[in-house]
């Protein structure tokens, strides 16, 4: 899960870039190489802003990110393999409309129990299709971010030029640290820090590895012009493949993604509504029922947006629809009795509110008594 900080929920900086990553994640999609988003909450009074990952497990090592595979002295072939899967994931996310992850480390590579990799913490990340003029006036856009070990020249130097080859670069940092047991560019002293990054990367070649099989698509991806580098993460995913079948390695075949499910769009649903795009969140949780007439959650979720858009009718349909497959959803009780309430049938409002207090759990319950003190019983 990641949420705001209690200190911070009222900071509107924090907010918006909060939002503007949960539109990177639902623009994203689902693919098997990217950690997918599953739930998505701003607006509640309740609780700090948050949204909810897929949970990747640790491996019986207890190892989960592409760092913890990195210790020691792994196989590059096994690594490359794993760079080969970020490329998919990370061209499905161009083809989704994001221009630069910006922010690729081993840290923020995660793999699976079996064997997959997934890129994560799409937080840096920005969007294509912004004339230079418009990322001018943003604020992320044109600001210098990233991990200073892993970014590309134009990153440091140019943040609005960065692009998938600013990405090609941070994989090469990547494959150069596996390739060599050391990243190719370390500050020489504390003093350098920062700065002597900057130098190193935009300025300084990094020390030749020719001993590794690697070393060529290394090179070429850390070259300091963009036009020098691989084109796209496709071009670097051919190279990879190419180099391992060369040395007596199996080609790693694109993952098959995987169908959206009703959950799936229910949850996207859910994150549109939270951004303050009800029309799209509407058409997500129809598709979401139509193609599963039997999910409560999401016929729960349809009344509660249509209620939002002005159609009550056809909310209380909805939620009528919710109850007759799972008479334990307590939110759809709820909303059904402030519907009640608010069309002055106070009673039904009560009695709605009451059979949501015998059905649902402790936790619920709570809610639900503090729900029927708002709407007392009128003679």
């Amino acid at each position: 899960m990641k949420e705001i900080h209690p200190e911070h929920v009222g900071d509107a900086v924090v907010l918006e870039q909060f939002r503007r990553e949960v539109e990177l994640w639902i623009a994203l999609g689902n693919h098997p190489n990217i950690v997918n988003v599953q739930n998505v909450s701003l607006n509640s009074e309740t609780h700090a802003p948050f949204f909810l990952m897929e949970y990747v497990a640790p491996d019986d090592a207890g190892r989960v990110t592409l760092a913890d595979h990195m210790q020691g002295s792994p196989a590059w072939p096994r690594i490359a393999r794993w760079i080969v899967q970020c490329c998919d994931g990370l061209a499905f996310a161009e083809s989704n409309g994001i221009r630069c992850h910006r922010d690729l480390k081993p840290g923020n590579i995660l793999i699976t129990q079996n064997g997959t990799a997934k890129v994560g913490d799409f937080g840096l990340a920005v969007f294509k299709g912004l004339g230079r003029a418009a990322r001018q006036r943003g604020g992320i856009e044109k600001t210098v971010v990233g991990s200073p070990w892993y970014m590309a020249p134009e990153q440091f130097q140019d943040p609005l030029a960065t692009d998938a080859r600013s990405d090609v670069y941070a994989l090469g940092v990547i494959l150069y640290e596996v390739a060599a047991g050391r990243l190719p560019f370390v500050p020489s002293g504390p003093d350098q820090g920062y700065w002597g990054l900057l130098d190193a990367h935009c300025n300084q070649a990094p020390p030749p590895i020719t001993f590794s099989a690697l070393w060529p698509i290394i090179e070429r991806c850390l070259a300091k012009r963009q036009g020098d580098r691989y084109q796209s993460y496709s071009d670097l995913r051919v190279a990879l493949n190419t180099r391992l079948v060369e040395v007596g390695h199996p080609h790693v075949a694109r993952a098959q993604n995987v169908a959206e499910t009703a959950s799936d769009l229910n949850n996207r649903g859910g994150g549109l509504k939270s951004l303050g795009r009800p029309e799209e969140a509407l058409t997500c949780f129809r598709q979401a029922v139509l193609m599963d007439p039997s999910f409560a959650k999401g016929w729960s979720n349809l009344g509660a947006c249509l209620l939002d858009l002005g159609h009550a009718e056809e909310s209380v349909q909805c939620y009528d629809r919710a109850l007759s497959i799972d008479a334990t959803l307590g939110f759809a009780w709820i909303a059904k009795g402030n519907q009640h309430y608010e069309s002055c049938c106070t009673r039904g409002a009560n009695w709605a509110i009451r059979r949501c207090c015998r059905v649902v759990s402790s936790v619920s319950l709570s809610r639900s008594r503090r729900e029927q003190r708002r709407y007392p019983v009128r003679d």
